[in-house]
């Protein structure tokens, strides 16, 4: 009997590590996520994860702005492209934003006069980080292909391509039909005589 409340006490002792275990890991990364950069802290609450209010919802319009200006698609990791000055530009985006989400933190916590004044200020910053941070995607897009050539020029190149294929095309077309006809006569000719 005792033998089998030992073992009845350890699996219990294990369940409850495993089940903190996987608590302290869940809000470590939704702590994570609540983030305006991985690696950058945030006084904002969890709560503001889900939260309809509009300081919450400015700071997750915060978070997608810096996520947007952060996104490279030439590469990760050894095969990033060389940095920049759009990756100054970007660091100064991420520690705007970071101010900005904290007047957000403590207009959460203020009153609500106060609050309004805060959140007038507020917005328009985020509005005008969100066009900063898409100006840099679109940049940063824009620039440094695997073969060198900005994308709007490569999509220009491929149009130039494709309009020249239709007009040789139609070109083979229009010699064919005239070479079908000319054929047609001469045949014709011989006959005739």
């Amino acid at each position: 009997m005792a033998h089998l409340l030992f073992v009845a006490f350890a699996l219990l002792v294990v369940s409850f590590a495993f089940a903190s275990s996987a608590g302290l890991l869940l809000v470590w990364r939704l702590r994570r996520r609540n983030r305006l950069h991985p690696r950058w802290p945030t006084m904002a609450p969890l709560s503001w994860l889900i939260h309809p209010g509009e300081p919450a919802r400015l700071h997750r319009r915060l978070r997608h702005a810096v996520a947007t200006a952060h996104y490279r698609t030439p590469g990760r990791g050894r095969h990033k492209v060389p940095g920049s000055s759009v990756d100054e530009l970007i660091s100064e985006l991420l520690q705007e934003a970071a101010a900005v989400d904290e007047q957000l933190v403590l207009a959460g916590r203020a009153p609500r006069p106060i609050r309004r004044r805060l959140l007038a200020v507020s917005a328009p910053q985020v509005d005008k980080l969100e066009l900063i941070a898409a100006r840099l995607a679109v940049l940063v897009s824009a620039s440094a292909r695997p073969g060198g050539a900005p994308a709007a020029t490569m999509i220009l190149t491929l149009e130039d391509r494709l309009d020249a294929l239709e007009v040789s095309r139609q070109e083979i077309a229009d010699l064919e039909a005239a070479l079908h006809i000319d054929l047609t006569a001469e045949e014709r000719k011989p006959s005739e005589a």
